[in-house]
């Protein structure tokens, strides 16, 4: 997995979008595919879950180890021009925060879970129903928040160009546009998501969730 998203990480950085695009729905498709292999020869469990995972990342990370190899740099946009200088020095502390942002995320994730078990006064079968009702509750946030780092991860490329370039005021510009687009379309998504939540949990998933 950490090849896999490493990847497609070096192919968003070199503005390769496309193959990026591609590798994910090619993951995504072949973890579909595995699980209801698995399900239907295996067994519906989470082992079946955690095998095609393995699977779905091992056949993205071929797919982008070998966009990587095949991509000539030197047809990129401004490849000719750029510095061949040692840049260690201010990619290695953005990279440490990335990795200490990341941290702190699943550091979250653990957080709420542990605070509900530990400090709330049910029973335990009581303590495991809330659990269960919070992560259905946090289930069309989680999509949301992928749908807008995806349009983060895809648009930082570009602004980093401009950035590098001199035009400040471009950037400001843009990205300003994209979180006020990105707030418009999550509110809308999320009045939609009320509007059919009784027709969604009570009709198809039959209060499952």
């Amino acid at each position: 997995m950490t090849i896999f998203k490493f990847a497609t990480s070096w192919l968003t950085g070199r503005r390769l979008n496309r193959y990026v695009f591609r590798t994910q729905f090619a993951q995504t498709l072949f973890f579909a595919t595995l699980c209801v292999v698995f399900f239907r020869f295996h067994s519906m469990s989470a082992t079946s879950v955690v095998l095609a995972y393995l699977g779905s990342c091992l056949m993205g990370t071929v797919l982008g180890v070998g966009y990587t190899i095949l991509t000539d740099p030197s047809a990129e946009p401004g490849a000719s021009d750029r510095s061949i200088d040692p840049i260690w020095k201010v990619v290695l502390p953005f990279a440490v925060w990335v990795w200490i942002s990341d941290l702190m995320d699943s550091l979250f994730v653990l957080c709420d879970r542990l605070l509900i078990v530990n400090f709330h006064p049910e029973t335990e079968s009581g303590v495991q129903a809330l659990i269960g009702q919070y992560h259905t509750a946090c289930l069309f946030p989680f999509l949301l928040t992928t749908f807008g780092a995806m349009v983060a991860s895809t648009g930082l490329p570009y602004l980093s160009k401009e950035w590098e370039s001199g035009n400040r005021e471009a950037v400001s510009r843009r990205t300003n546009l994209m979180i006020v687009s990105l707030g418009v379309v999550c509110l809308a998504v999320s009045v939609a998501i009320l509007l059919v939540a009784p027709v969604l949990f009570g009709q198809i998933w039959k209060d499952k969730f």
